[in-house]
């Protein structure tokens, strides 16, 4: 068990095409599979392969429109006492094209944007209506991470999803009741 809770949004994820092919799993089966369990969009990811590998990817264009837009609305909600400090992350996007802030976040990831492969091959997707399975690797974009000890201190990100249970159940006032904790 990992020593953070991390907030990130997937960048990359797939699996080798070896396992794959030991399963039986083919390929058309292997993307609805992956599609339904880990809901790909096709609007944001482009499937792909390389030598080793199927895989699906956040496209550039879903990147290019949506990703500092969304940080920006985002990060005063996870960094709500040093928001200011993301300035600098974001910056880093702007000054970079779409198509190199993959890489960019890989090589000169900060403490509010890198890249985050610690969930590599940590599921699987399933065959539909079969026990099959096979590894899944990912890559996150890692855009808040508490330590177990400073959350239970602080609760940055538990107060995060509180506000994000808020926000989608607004029909319903007791949602602001809600707390995330830990107990015991």
């Amino acid at each position: 068990m990992g020593q953070y809770l991390a907030v990130g949004l997937m960048a990359v994820c797939g699996s080798e095409k070896a396992n794959l092919e030991k399963l039986g799993l083919g390929l058309e089966e292997f993307q609805q599979a992956m599609r339904s369990q880990f809901d790909l969009d096709e609007a944001l990811y482009a499937f792909k392969e390389n030598d080793k590998s199927y895989y699906f990817e956040l496209k550039e264009e879903a990147m290019a429109q949506q990703l500092i837009p969304f940080l920006e609305k985002v990060y005063p909600m996870l960094h709500p006492v040093r928001s200011g400090n993301t300035h600098a992350s974001l910056d880093k996007l702007r000054n970079a094209p779409p198509s190199q802030w993959l890489d960019l976040v890989e090589e000169q990831g900060d403490e509010y944007l890198q890249m985050d492969n610690y969930g590599d091959f940590a599921s699987y997707v399933h065959a539909p209506g079969t026990q099959r399975r096979a590894r899944v690797f990912s890559s996150s974009i890692m855009i808040s991470m508490e330590g177990k000890i400073m959350m239970e201190e602080y609760g940055r990100q538990f107060g995060f999803f509180e506000q994000c249970v808020r926000l989608a159940f607004p029909e319903f006032p007791i949602a602001s009741a809600l707390r995330i904790y830990i107990t015991g």
